[in-house]
């Protein structure tokens, strides 16, 4: 890819992707989520979620294990939620549909909006699961990594599709699942870490593919780490290895490319929203922050 401009000394453009920088030149988000109340920092965070739907960004973070909501639009406190003694070991979480899906290594456990567990529908998530998220429609998307699985369900728990990992020979291999992301008609991405690429299955689970569905597209050089996917269905791959996200089209080609320099300590989530703002959990900085994205959206 070639590299066309640069915006300050924190951050490239190239193929015209970049994010917003301050008025001094250093790359800053628009806000930062750092708790409840404006708390100043999250003790522990776990995940973090974006529901466009109701355009809220719900965070789960310890001591004491607690879920809490805020607005995306600025970043306002909403609602603060304890958990007690239902997650022993929380790995993720998902707002949506008027619940809250809370993955840990025993299963997902099912929250009502007052807090309270939904053991009926608990019981129809089985297994581990380590990222969570919803898509449009109100299915549940979740990746079990100790598994090697990324499973879907209906809202109501019903079963749509598994994708385990795979032996030699056999379409898709899926070598180590690290995330999973949905765009806006349903379909999911999967990050390989292992193969460096992400492979795309339509809602109903039929392979389509890496990067959109075209085996010829040569793999990148990139460490799959984290993905999203935008309104226009570009791809949002972060690399963990050198904080660098790397944008492709729905082709799978090469769209983009955005260095986070010192933004970003550690990526633990991305996702991309329709307004093309960028929210990353940012574990090592116990927050959750919001850029801006200039060019490309």
């Amino acid at each position: 890819m070639k590299k066309i401009a640069a915006v300050s000394a924190f951050v490239a453009v190239i193929s015209g992707f970049a994010l917003r920088a301050g008025e001094d030149g250093g790359l800053k988000p628009l806000y930062e989520v750092r708790g409840f109340g404006g708390s100043g920092r999250f003790q522990v965070i776990h995940s973090a979620h974006v529901d466009e739907t109701t355009g809220t960004l719900t965070v789960l973070s310890e001591a004491p294990l607690r879920l809490s909501v805020f607005n995306t639009f600025d970043g306002s406190s909403l609602r603060e939620i304890e958990i007690f003694g239902e997650a022993k070991t929380p790995l993720s979480v998902a707002g949506c549909g008027g619940y809250f899906y809370v993955g840990t290594a025993e299963g997902v456990r099912v929250l009502r909006e007052d807090g309270r567990i939904d053991r009926d529908r608990s019981r129809a998530f089985p297994g581990g699961a380590e990222r969570l998220l919803c898509d449009r429609q109100g299915n549940l998307v979740f990746l079990d990594s100790d598994a090697g699985a990324v499973s879907k369900y209906s809202s109501d728990g019903k079963p749509v599709f598994e994708v385990r990992r795979g032996e030699k020979g056999q379409a898709p291999r899926l070598e180590s699942a690290t995330d999973v992301a949905v765009d806006y008609t349903g379909a999911v991405y999967i990050a390989d870490y292992e193969a460096g690429d992400v492979k795309k299955f339509s809602p109903e689970g039929k392979y389509l593919g890496v990067f959109g569905g075209d085996d010829r597209v040569a793999r990148s050089e990139v460490r799959c780490s984290l993905v999203s996917a935008d309104a226009r269905r570009n791809i949002w791959v972060y690399d963990d290895f050198d904080g660098k996200i790397s944008v492709f089209d729905s082709f799978g080609f090469p769209a983009g490319e955005i260095e986070t320099g010192g933004a970003v300590d550690s990526a633990a989530m991305i996702h991309v929203d329709r307004l093309g703002r960028l929210f990353v959990l940012d574990a090592g900085d116990g927050a959750v922050k919001v850029f801006g994205v200039q060019g490309g959206l």
